[in-house]
């Protein structure tokens, strides 16, 4: 698993090609609403998320699941078709419409998981319960972690405690976590978990940047 931002499933497919291990980017529930509404969505009156990158599509597990050849796919689909029918109208959709839906969508993710070798996520993104049932985790990566609150960086070790290996890559010396709240200032949150590692982190001395 690496937790990270969308940048690195474009770069793993770009420089690896048919080298690259099968790799499948999961989003968070407001993401995926963003991209197929649901009806009654409580998450509605925050939607301001753009839709995900068409180049990340092919990646994106919400989207995965609605392929042609997946075995959830017409059941899905059928579903959203449904729900832009009655987008309008959204008591016309049931409660019990609702639940098989998310039953569904949660049933296909969990056995489209286990095609993967690497799962790219969100660190809050990780606790999900399809990436805990559909998944095997041996390794977790948490890129850029000198940005992460330290109690976002302990989710995904957390959830998975099973893990052999966790991997913290960052900087310390650039930006810290965006903590706002005076009081959690003032409690440490804005330093990372990184950062109070970082006296015994490995340096690296080559970058390819810049000549």
């Amino acid at each position: 698993m690496v937790i990270s931002n969308s940048d690195v499933a474009e770069q793993l497919l770009i420089r690896l090609a048919h080298l690259c291990p099968k790799i499948v980017r999961v989003y968070g529930q407001l993401q995926e609403n963003s991209d197929f509404p649901v009806p009654r969505d409580l998450l509605l009156p925050n939607k301001q998320k753009p839709k995900t990158d068409k180049r990340l599509q092919a990646v994106s597990l919400h989207f995965i699941i609605r392929q042609l050849d997946k075995p959830y796919s017409a059941k899905i689909r059928t579903f959203d078709q449904r729900f832009d029918d009655n987008r309008e109208s959204p008591e016309n959709v049931t409660d019990d419409e609702l639940s098989e839906y998310y039953k569904l969508v949660n049933e296909a993710s969990v056995e489209e998981l286990k095609n993967y070798d690497i799962v790219l996520c969100t660190c809050s993104a990780s606790s999900n319960k399809r990436i805990q049932r559909g998944t095997n985790v041996a390794q977790i990566i948490i890129d850029e972690c000198a940005m992460c609150k330290e109690p976002e960086a302990l989710i995904p070790m957390v959830t998975f405690g099973s893990a052999q290996q966790v991997v913290l890559i960052g900087d310390h010396k650039q930006l810290q976590p965006i903590v706002i709240n005076k009081d959690a200032k003032v409690l440490g949150l804005e330093k990372s978990l990184f950062e109070r590692y970082a006296d015994k982190a490995i340096m690296l001395d080559l970058q390819y940047r810049m000549v």
